[in-house]
């Protein structure tokens, strides 16, 4: 990622380039995987076998897979199957997921997840996102490869 900022110039500017930016770097994996991870697997921990909870549950599973894509984009191979599991089950040190494995399986939950939404079962009114409104969140848009663009 090249730096938009940098102390270098003149014959030192070749310096600016794939500068490890400590400070936003490690305030993304504080933020991502200690706490929001964490809490993602919690509550799909809770409502995984609740069949009044399904929406959650799946609502969940989006938020997940989205967390690790802001992750594994950023750092590459991260905890991703064994992640979010210290509180849960003791796993302190969890063993590292390659990048591709990963995003296989964040396919495979978002079209899981999505696929369960059920309009006609419990609403989540907690939901911050779109108000519990199942509609919104199966919404889904097609790249059309062709066209170089997404189409509704």
């Amino acid at each position: 990622m090249q730096q938009v900022w940098s102390p270098n110039s003149g014959v030192l500017a070749g310096a600016n380039f794939n500068v490890d930016n400590k400070f936003n770097n490690g305030g993304m994996w504080s933020r991502y995987y200690r706490d929001v991870v964490r809490y993602l697997v919690d509550i799909i921990a809770q409502t995984k076998a609740s069949p009044n909870r399904s929406n959650l549950y799946n609502m969940t599973r989006i938020w997940k897979a989205y967390a690790f894509m802001v992750l594994t984009d950023t750092y590459g191979d991260i905890p991703y199957t064994e992640a979010g599991l210290g509180f849960l089950a003791g796993n302190t040190a969890p063993k590292y997921d390659k990048q591709e494995a990963i995003y296989t399986d964040i396919l495979k939950e978002l079209r899981e997840a999505t696929a369960a939404l059920d309009a006609t079962k419990t609403i989540e009114t907690g939901d911050v996102m779109y108000a519990g409104d199942v509609s919104k969140w199966k919404k889904t848009r097609k790249f059309a490869p062709a066209a170089g663009r997404y189409a509704a």
